[in-house]
């Protein structure tokens, strides 16, 4: 399954959630920004959710195109710069993994058996996902 969502990455991610104690009590919550992330990545994914989810391991190939900075556009002349700034890959991602699962992609994230995982700066900012079953067997 490939599926190509044509706006930027979210700037939220899932560890951004905070968590505040009320005498005995501890609770956890979102804050505006991962509101919003969530928000987007059920929007654009609802259409794409599959009638069954996907079973046994799984690959997820994706890929974070980011809008070029001011400072990139003149320098990478339309070719993609690697993103070496935050957020951290593997934060990114657990946001994107976590809607995937609410909306049956697949029946847990612990499916994901392979996960190769990039972000670049882009003229063309987009979301790319595959999303494969590897089988029994490597």
């Amino acid at each position: 399954m490939k599926i190509t969502l044509h706006i930027p990455p979210p700037k939220g991610t899932a560890q951004q959630q905070k968590t505040i104690a009320r005498g005995k009590f501890v609770t956890k919550y979102d804050p505006p920004n991962v509101k919003e992330m969530k928000r987007i990545w059920t929007r654009e994914l609802t259409p794409h959710a599959p009638a069954q989810p996907l079973e046994g391991a799984l690959r997820m190939k994706v890929l974070f195109a980011y809008p070029y900075r001011k400072a990139d556009i003149k320098m990478a002349a339309g070719r993609d710069i690697w993103k070496d700034t935050s957020a951290d890959l593997d934060n990114i991602n657990k946001g994107l993994a976590d809607i995937m699962e609410k909306l049956g992609f697949f029946k847990n994230d612990g499916q994901i058996a392979s996960l190769p995982i990039e972000k670049i700066w882009s003229a063309n900012p987009r979301v790319e996902i595959n999303l494969d079953e590897l089988g029994k067997y490597r």
